[in-house]
């Protein structure tokens, strides 16, 4: 009677185990797929960089190619559309670090030209101009200063820089002092 009871208890603990592992093994195709999409759509979610995006919708097009449950597949089409959406926002974001990156740099360099950098007070982030030239790929910023001249009166002097970024390394291309903006 007590291996009987033993035998039960065993089984009891045994069979969802056996279970649980002949569900992985055979587990469904579907069921697979949808776990991949959850991944990517995770990847997706989390990308901060135009790259990883990138790298995730590949993916995502390689496992859009072997789908044939219909529910899925436009799952795989929403994820798609959603990228798309969270594309433009990285785009945006890169933007404004680069830009706030390349008003930073200009900051500096025109500080290096300066007769008494010490007294300079800069234009803040806000009250400068800066943009993008697509064409040219060259990053503009405007800004001015207020520093002592060589004879210690403080004057303002405004000035435009070109930037420009290649493989993430800043360069100057060119500064023009201008008379404001």
């Amino acid at each position: 009677m007590k291996k009987l009871l033993i035998y039960i208890i065993i089984a009891i603990f045994a069979i969802p185990v056996i279970i649980g592992i002949i569900g992985v093994i055979v587990e469904p195709e579907s069921s697979k797929q949808l776990h991949g999409l959850q991944n990517i759509e995770s990847a997706i979610n989390k990308a901060d960089k135009i790259a990883d995006l990138e790298a995730a919708l590949v993916q995502l097009a390689e496992l859009r190619g072997k789908l044939t449950d219909s529910a899925l597949i436009s799952r795989a089409d929403s994820i798609t559309n959603t990228a798309d959406t969270h594309r433009k926002r990285i785009a945006l974001d890169e933007k404004k670090a680069a830009a706030a990156y390349a008003y930073s740099l200009a900051k500096e360099l025109v500080l290096k030209t300066l007769k008494a950098p010490k007294t300079a007070s800069f234009s803040g982030y806000n009250d400068s101009k800066y943009w993008y030239d697509e064409k040219h790929d060259v990053y503009y910023v405007q800004l001015y200063v207020d520093a002592q001249n060589s004879f210690g009166a403080m004057i303002r002097q405004h000035y435009q820089l070109q930037l420009k970024q290649t493989n993430g390394s800043w360069r100057l291309k060119d500064v023009i002092q201008i008379d404001g903006y």
